[in-house]
Protein backbone atom coordinates (compact mmCIF):
# COMPACT_ATOMS: atom_id res chain seq x y z
CA UNK A 1 0.00 0.00 0.00
CA UNK A 2 2.79 2.39 0.86
CA UNK A 3 4.50 1.75 -2.47
CA UNK A 4 1.22 2.49 -4.27
CA UNK A 5 0.82 5.69 -2.24
CA UNK A 6 4.36 6.79 -3.08
CA UNK A 7 3.79 6.08 -6.79
CA UNK A 8 0.51 8.02 -6.78
CA UNK A 9 2.16 10.99 -5.03
CA UNK A 10 5.07 10.96 -7.48
CA UNK A 11 2.71 10.67 -10.45
CA UNK A 12 0.61 13.58 -9.25
CA UNK A 13 3.70 15.70 -8.64
CA UNK A 14 5.13 14.96 -12.10
CA UNK A 15 1.82 15.53 -13.89
CA UNK A 16 1.26 18.76 -11.97
CA UNK A 17 4.67 20.07 -12.98
CA UNK A 18 4.04 19.12 -16.60
CA UNK A 19 0.64 20.85 -16.53
CA UNK A 20 2.22 23.96 -15.04
CA UNK A 21 4.97 24.01 -17.66
CA UNK A 22 2.50 23.52 -20.53
CA UNK A 23 0.19 26.22 -19.17
CA UNK A 24 3.12 28.63 -18.90
CA UNK A 25 4.16 27.76 -22.47
CA UNK A 26 0.61 28.47 -23.71
CA UNK A 27 0.60 31.84 -21.98
CA UNK A 28 4.01 32.71 -23.41
CA UNK A 29 2.83 31.80 -26.93
CA UNK A 30 -0.28 33.95 -26.57
CA UNK A 31 1.80 36.84 -25.20
CA UNK A 32 4.26 36.43 -28.08
CA UNK A 33 1.42 36.58 -30.61
CA UNK A 34 -0.16 39.64 -29.02
CA UNK A 35 3.18 41.43 -28.82
CA UNK A 36 3.97 40.61 -32.45
CA UNK A 37 0.57 41.93 -33.55
CA UNK A 38 1.13 45.11 -31.53
CA UNK A 39 4.60 45.69 -33.01
CA UNK A 40 3.54 45.06 -36.61
CA UNK A 41 2.59 48.15 -38.66
CA UNK A 42 -1.11 48.67 -39.32
CA UNK A 43 -2.43 46.78 -42.37
CA UNK A 44 0.96 45.17 -42.98
CA UNK A 45 1.35 41.93 -44.93
CA UNK A 46 4.47 39.90 -45.60
CA UNK A 47 5.33 37.63 -48.51
CA UNK A 48 8.20 35.94 -50.32
CA UNK A 49 9.04 36.96 -53.88
CA UNK A 50 7.08 34.76 -56.29
CA UNK A 51 4.25 34.02 -53.86
CA UNK A 52 0.69 35.27 -53.56
CA UNK A 53 -1.79 35.85 -50.75
CA UNK A 54 -5.43 36.85 -50.25
CA UNK A 55 -6.38 40.42 -49.41
CA UNK A 56 -9.69 42.03 -48.56
CA UNK A 57 -11.14 45.32 -47.37
CA UNK A 58 -14.21 47.55 -47.42
CA UNK A 59 -15.47 48.78 -50.77
CA UNK A 60 -14.20 52.37 -51.28
CA UNK A 61 -16.60 55.28 -50.98
CA UNK A 62 -18.32 56.06 -54.27
CA UNK A 63 -17.59 52.64 -55.79
CA UNK A 64 -20.79 50.59 -56.08
CA UNK A 65 -18.91 47.65 -57.61
CA UNK A 66 -15.40 46.52 -58.53
CA UNK A 67 -15.55 48.26 -61.92
CA UNK A 68 -15.22 51.65 -60.18
CA UNK A 69 -12.38 50.63 -57.88
CA UNK A 70 -8.86 51.93 -58.53
CA UNK A 71 -5.64 50.38 -57.24
CA UNK A 72 -2.50 52.48 -56.85
CA UNK A 73 0.89 50.99 -56.09
CA UNK A 74 4.08 49.65 -57.63
CA UNK A 75 4.10 48.51 -61.28
CA UNK A 76 2.69 45.07 -62.16
CA UNK A 77 6.24 43.81 -62.58
CA UNK A 78 6.59 44.05 -58.79
CA UNK A 79 3.10 43.50 -57.34
CA UNK A 80 -0.19 42.71 -59.00
CA UNK A 81 -3.57 42.73 -57.26
CA UNK A 82 -6.59 41.00 -58.78
CA UNK A 83 -9.96 42.06 -57.37
CA UNK A 84 -12.16 38.99 -57.58
CA UNK A 85 -15.54 39.61 -55.94
CA UNK A 86 -17.60 41.60 -53.46
CA UNK A 87 -19.44 40.24 -50.44
CA UNK A 88 -21.30 41.49 -47.41
CA UNK A 89 -19.24 41.98 -44.27
CA UNK A 90 -19.97 39.75 -41.29
CA UNK A 91 -19.82 42.31 -38.46
CA UNK A 92 -21.24 45.52 -39.92
CA UNK A 93 -22.90 44.27 -43.06
CA UNK A 94 -21.13 46.70 -45.45
CA UNK A 95 -19.86 45.65 -48.85
CA UNK A 96 -16.36 44.21 -48.89
CA UNK A 97 -14.04 43.23 -51.70
CA UNK A 98 -11.78 40.21 -51.92
CA UNK A 99 -8.72 39.81 -54.09
CA UNK A 100 -5.32 38.21 -54.52
CA UNK A 101 -1.94 39.92 -54.41
CA UNK A 102 0.77 38.28 -56.54
CA UNK A 103 4.40 39.15 -55.90
CA UNK A 104 6.69 38.91 -58.90
CA UNK A 105 9.61 36.49 -58.59
CA UNK A 106 11.79 39.41 -59.71
CA UNK A 107 10.55 41.75 -56.97
CA UNK A 108 13.39 43.13 -54.87
CA UNK A 109 13.15 42.76 -51.07
CA UNK A 110 11.66 45.81 -49.42
CA UNK A 111 8.43 47.53 -48.43
CA UNK A 112 5.80 48.35 -51.04
CA UNK A 113 2.51 50.16 -50.64
CA UNK A 114 -0.88 49.50 -52.20
CA UNK A 115 -3.86 51.85 -52.03
CA UNK A 116 -7.39 50.88 -53.00
CA UNK A 117 -9.65 53.87 -53.70
CA UNK A 118 -12.90 54.85 -55.32
CA UNK A 119 -13.53 57.01 -58.40
CA UNK A 120 -13.55 60.30 -56.49
CA UNK A 121 -10.68 62.45 -55.26
CA UNK A 122 -11.36 61.84 -51.55
CA UNK A 123 -8.46 60.56 -49.46
CA UNK A 124 -8.69 56.78 -49.14
CA UNK A 125 -9.59 55.19 -45.85
CA UNK A 126 -6.65 53.95 -43.71
CA UNK A 127 -8.26 50.51 -44.01
CA UNK A 128 -7.50 50.60 -47.74
CA UNK A 129 -3.82 51.44 -47.45
CA UNK A 130 -1.65 48.33 -47.31
CA UNK A 131 2.03 47.85 -46.59
CA UNK A 132 3.49 44.80 -48.34
CA UNK A 133 6.82 43.55 -47.05
CA UNK A 134 8.64 41.43 -49.65
CA UNK A 135 11.48 39.05 -48.72
CA UNK A 136 13.87 37.03 -50.83
CA UNK A 137 13.04 33.66 -49.25
CA UNK A 138 11.16 32.05 -46.37
CA UNK A 139 14.22 32.13 -44.12
CA UNK A 140 14.49 35.89 -44.47
CA UNK A 141 10.76 36.19 -43.84
CA UNK A 142 11.11 34.20 -40.61
CA UNK A 143 14.08 36.26 -39.39
CA UNK A 144 12.11 39.47 -39.89
CA UNK A 145 9.07 38.30 -37.92
CA UNK A 146 8.15 40.11 -34.71
CA UNK A 147 7.19 36.75 -33.18
CA UNK A 148 9.82 34.73 -31.32
CA UNK A 149 7.91 31.52 -32.09
CA UNK A 150 8.08 32.23 -35.82
CA UNK A 151 11.75 33.22 -35.73
CA UNK A 152 12.89 30.20 -33.72
CA UNK A 153 10.41 27.48 -34.67
CA UNK A 154 8.71 28.67 -37.84
CA UNK A 155 5.32 28.27 -36.11
CA UNK A 156 2.60 30.85 -35.56
CA UNK A 157 2.31 31.58 -31.82
CA UNK A 158 -1.48 31.24 -31.59
CA UNK A 159 -1.41 27.97 -33.55
CA UNK A 160 1.33 26.67 -31.25
CA UNK A 161 -0.70 27.69 -28.18
CA UNK A 162 -3.69 25.81 -29.60
CA UNK A 163 -1.56 22.73 -30.25
CA UNK A 164 -0.36 22.77 -26.64
CA UNK A 165 -3.91 22.72 -25.30
CA UNK A 166 -4.40 18.99 -25.91
CA UNK A 167 -1.33 17.84 -23.92
CA UNK A 168 -2.19 20.47 -21.29
CA UNK A 169 -5.68 19.03 -20.84
CA UNK A 170 -4.21 15.52 -20.72
CA UNK A 171 -1.73 16.57 -18.00
CA UNK A 172 -4.49 18.30 -15.99
CA UNK A 173 -6.71 15.22 -16.30
CA UNK A 174 -3.91 12.91 -15.20
CA UNK A 175 -3.12 15.19 -12.26
CA UNK A 176 -6.78 15.07 -11.17
CA UNK A 177 -6.87 11.28 -11.57
CA UNK A 178 -3.71 10.78 -9.52
CA UNK A 179 -4.93 13.21 -6.85
CA UNK A 180 -8.17 11.24 -6.46
CA UNK A 181 -6.26 7.96 -6.30
CA UNK A 182 -3.84 9.38 -3.73
CA UNK A 183 -6.77 10.59 -1.59
CA UNK A 184 -8.29 7.09 -1.58
CA UNK A 185 -4.96 5.47 -0.68
CA UNK A 186 -4.35 7.99 2.11
CA UNK A 187 -7.80 7.37 3.61
CA UNK A 188 -7.17 3.63 3.62
CA UNK A 189 -4.10 4.38 5.78
CA UNK A 190 -5.92 6.85 8.04
CA UNK A 191 -4.30 9.85 6.39
CA UNK A 192 -5.40 12.96 4.50
CA UNK A 193 -3.77 16.08 3.16
CA UNK A 194 -4.15 19.26 5.19
CA UNK A 195 -6.12 21.65 3.00
CA UNK A 196 -6.15 24.70 5.30
CA UNK A 197 -4.17 26.08 8.24
CA UNK A 198 -5.60 28.87 10.38
CA UNK A 199 -4.15 30.92 13.22
CA UNK A 200 -6.31 31.37 16.31
CA UNK A 201 -5.68 32.62 19.87
CA UNK A 202 -5.44 28.98 20.90
CA UNK A 203 -2.76 28.23 18.33
CA UNK A 204 -2.37 26.80 14.84
CA UNK A 205 -5.40 24.82 13.61
CA UNK A 206 -5.01 22.26 10.81
CA UNK A 207 -8.04 21.26 8.72
CA UNK A 208 -8.14 17.90 6.94
CA UNK A 209 -10.74 15.60 5.36
CA UNK A 210 -10.90 12.74 7.86
CA UNK A 211 -13.95 12.43 10.08
CA UNK A 212 -15.99 9.99 12.12
CA UNK A 213 -16.40 7.84 9.01
CA UNK A 214 -12.62 7.37 9.03
CA UNK A 215 -12.23 6.74 12.74
CA UNK A 216 -11.39 10.27 13.89
CA UNK A 217 -12.48 11.20 17.44
CA UNK A 218 -12.25 14.36 19.52
CA UNK A 219 -9.23 14.39 21.78
CA UNK A 220 -7.37 11.90 19.59
CA UNK A 221 -3.69 12.50 19.05
CA UNK A 222 -2.47 12.77 15.46
CA UNK A 223 0.74 13.38 13.57
CA UNK A 224 1.54 15.81 10.77
CA UNK A 225 3.96 14.36 8.26
CA UNK A 226 5.65 15.29 5.03
CA UNK A 227 4.87 13.34 1.90
CA UNK A 228 7.88 11.07 2.50
CA UNK A 229 6.56 10.19 5.96
CA UNK A 230 8.95 12.27 8.05
CA UNK A 231 7.46 13.94 11.11
CA UNK A 232 6.75 17.69 11.15
CA UNK A 233 4.56 18.19 14.23
CA UNK A 234 1.99 16.62 16.51
CA UNK A 235 -1.60 17.62 17.05
CA UNK A 236 -4.74 17.07 19.08
CA UNK A 237 -8.06 16.67 17.28
CA UNK A 238 -10.54 19.34 18.41
CA UNK A 239 -13.66 18.98 16.28
CA UNK A 240 -14.88 16.09 14.18
CA UNK A 241 -17.51 15.99 11.46
CA UNK A 242 -18.49 12.98 9.36
CA UNK A 243 -15.83 13.71 6.73
CA UNK A 244 -13.74 16.55 8.16
CA UNK A 245 -11.76 17.36 11.30
CA UNK A 246 -9.68 20.11 12.84
CA UNK A 247 -6.65 19.63 15.04
CA UNK A 248 -4.68 21.95 17.31
CA UNK A 249 -0.99 21.71 16.52
CA UNK A 250 1.04 21.09 19.65
CA UNK A 251 4.69 21.96 20.00
CA UNK A 252 6.58 23.66 17.18
CA UNK A 253 4.08 24.60 14.46
CA UNK A 254 6.42 26.71 12.30
CA UNK A 255 6.57 24.16 9.48
CA UNK A 256 2.86 23.33 9.35
CA UNK A 257 1.26 24.33 6.05
CA UNK A 258 -1.37 23.12 3.58
CA UNK A 259 -0.26 20.09 1.58
CA UNK A 260 1.24 18.20 4.53
CA UNK A 261 -0.32 14.92 5.59
CA UNK A 262 -2.46 14.40 8.70
CA UNK A 263 -2.07 10.92 10.16
CA UNK A 264 -4.64 9.74 12.73
CA UNK A 265 -3.23 6.19 12.93
CA UNK A 266 0.39 6.73 13.96
CA UNK A 267 2.36 3.53 14.32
Amino acid sequence: MRNATARAAAGRRLAGRMAGALFAACLLCVADGLLAAWLAPFNAFYAVAGSSFALNGPLPKGAPDLARVRVEGPPPGVLRISLEKTYKGFWFGGLMWKGTVSVSPRALPGAYFLTVRGPGSEAPSPLLRFRIGVYSDSRALRRASHSICVRLLGLRPFALAGALLLPLMAAVGFTFFEARRLTRLYRAEGKAEIFHVSRTPEGIIAHFELGTANGAREGMEMLIRREDGSLVARGLILTVKPCESTALVTGDAAGVRPGLVADIRPE
